[in-house]
């Protein structure tokens, strides 16, 4: 069968193995930078075994939304999670432009999973802009 129903079924299950693929990609990352970069490690970017840093997090939700696309879950509970993550990720709270770049683009992709979760694209995007006192549209 190929109704809407079935149509819809297929791009949850593919957006879901998306975001599996975003979990794994970021958790990898936040695994090189553990082994390779005593400074950034210290950052609030990765921090050292059995603490989460925002590259962490941001696997974290990845994967909860990965989750909740194949299962069917209601996406808006995971919205919490985002926030919380949008609000650890200001580029002026970490030390070095490497640490500073990685968090700039955390930020789109977090912009991206809150819309995932049904916020609009200026909704998501007044997030980070609300933590930014001088008002410039980052994400």
């Amino acid at each position: 069968p190929s109704g809407p129903r079935t149509r819809r079924c297929r791009a949850r299950a593919l957006a879901a193995a998306g975001m599996s693929e975003v979990a794994l990609t970021t958790a990898a990352m936040a695994r090189g930078i553990r082994a390779g970069d005593e400074q950034v490690i210290n950052d609030a970017l990765v921090r050292g075994r059995g603490s989460q840093g925002v590259i962490d997090a941001v696997s974290l939700a990845s994967h909860d939304i990965g989750f909740a696309l194949g299962s069917h879950a209601d996406l808006l509970g995971l919205r919490s999670q985002l926030l919380d993550v949008a609000g650890r990720l200001d580029p002026k709270g970490f030390s070095g432009w490497r640490a500073q770049t990685l968090v700039v683009l955390l930020r789109s992709l977090v912009v991206d999973l809150l819309e995932l979760t049904g916020m609009t694209g200026d909704q998501a995007r007044d997030v980070h802009v609300n933590l930014d006192p001088g008002g410039f549209r980052h994400g």
